[in-house]
C-alpha cells in the first residue's frame, strides 16, 4: 500500500513543478539506524548499496508508486487573531499581495513551509523511482530535470546571482554547472565541493486531491 509524506520546496523550485520542467529533487543522504537493532549506524556509502539494490526501507521520501504532499510559503487570510479559511501562495503571488486586505478587519498572515497543513497542499507527486549517488554525479539532463531555467539566449540561469533591479540574472554555460549554484544557495558555499551522497527522488505531478 502506498503512503504519503510531505515534503519542503522553495518559491523556484515550486514554479519549477508547476511549470513542468522539474520532475527530480536531490536531498542529503543522513547516516541511518542500523534496522537489526543493534544501534549502529549506516554510513551513506551502505544506505547507498540497499537502496540502489532496490531495498527502499532506509529512505526517508518513500519508494516508487508512493506520493510527496508539497508544503510551500503560504499566507493565510485573517480575521483578527482567527483564521478566515482562504490562503495564497506565496510562488505565485506578487510579495505586495501580503500587505493587506481590502476588507476592514482582514489581514494575510505569512507562515513557513513548515507549518502548511496537509488540506493546503496544491501539489501532490507520485515518486517515480528512488536511487542514491554522490551529489556531482548528475549529468547534464538530469540538472535539466532538476528544473533549472534555460533563458533564451541558450545559457543557464545562475542562482547564486539576484537580479539587479529584476531586470536580469547572471548566467552560467552548462546545466550542471547552473545546478551547482542552486545547491549552493540553499546549502551553502562548500556544499559542492564536498559531494555529499544524496538521494535522487524522480517523480511525477499528480492531482493533489487524487
Amino acid at each position: 500500500m502506498s503512503k504519503e509524506r510531505p515534503i519542503l520546496f522553495n518559491a523556484d523550485m515550486v514554479n519549477a513543478i508547476l511549470s513542468g520542467r522539474k520532475t527530480q529533487t536531490r536531498r542529503i543522504v543522513k547516516p541511518t539506524k542500523d534496522r537489526n537493532g543493534s544501534g549502529c549506524h549506516l554510513a551513506p556509502c551502505e544506505i547507498a548499496g540497499e537502496v540502489n539494490g532496490g531495498d527502499y526501507a532506509l529512505c526517508p521520501y518513500g519508494q516508487p508508486g508512493d506520493r510527496l504532499w508539497v508544503r510551500e510559503n503560504f499566507l493565510y487570510l485573517m480575521h483578527g487573531d482567527v483564521t478566515a479559511g482562504d490562503i495564497k501562495y506565496c510562488a505565485s503571488i506578487d510579495s505586495r499581495s501580503a500587505a493587506g486586505s481590502k476588507n476592514p478587519g482582514y489581514w494575510w498572515r505569512k507562515r513557513p513551509s513548515i507549518h502548511m497543513p496537509r488540506w493546503a497542499s496544491r501539489i501532490t507527486l507520485e515518486i517515480v523511482s528512488v536511487r542514491v549517488e554522490r551529489l556531482r554525479d548528475i549529468s547534464e539532463a538530469d540538472a535539466m530535470a532538476e528544473g533549472i531555467e534555460f533563458p533564451e539566449n541558450g545559457t543557464y540561469r545562475d542562482y547564486g546571482v539576484k537580479p539587479e533591479n529584476n531586470e536580469g540574472y547572471d548566467y552560467c554555460k552548462t546545466a550542471v554547472d547552473s545546478y551547482r549554484t542552486l545547491w549552493e544557495q540553499i546549502n551553502g558555499s562548500d556544499s559542492w565541493d564536498a559531494n555529499p551522497w544524496v538521494w535522487v527522488v524522480e517523480f511525477k505531478r499528480v492531482e493533489a486531491c487524487q
